[in-house]
């Protein structure tokens, strides 16, 4: 069951204000634990088309980081269906699937 819009626009927005959300892609981009079972078995490096392919359409994607010095990370963040106050945060360099982390959604006093 999915939330009622001014939950999810109140929920966007604690993203991109904590988490600097670049931008709104799918307010529906939402992951099944089901889903995520299968990427916790994903050898790596994946291809990224591969990997989203598996995830369907990310909620949105937050700036690129630098985990090397000269390698560029894309960061594109689903919620989780089974925990909807938790976001699965899917990592890319040089667009090959290198890893996730699950947080915890930012509390509206944050």
């Amino acid at each position: 069951m999915n939330p009622p819009s001014g939950q999810i626009a109140r929920k966007a927005g604690r993203l991109r204000q904590n988490r600097l959300c670049e931008q709104l892609i799918n307010v529906q981009g939402q992951v099944t634990q089901g889903v995520l079972n299968q990427l916790r078995v994903l050898a790596t490096p994946a291809a990224h088309r591969d990997v989203s392919r598996l995830l369907g359409p990310n909620y949105c994607q937050l700036p690129a980081i630098y985990v090397q010095v000269d390698t560029r990370a894309d960061r594109y963040v689903y919620q989780l269906t089974h925990a909807p106050h938790r976001w699965l945060v899917v990592l890319y360099e040089r667009d090959q699937y290198v890893g996730y982390a699950i947080w915890d959604e930012p509390r509206a006093d944050e």
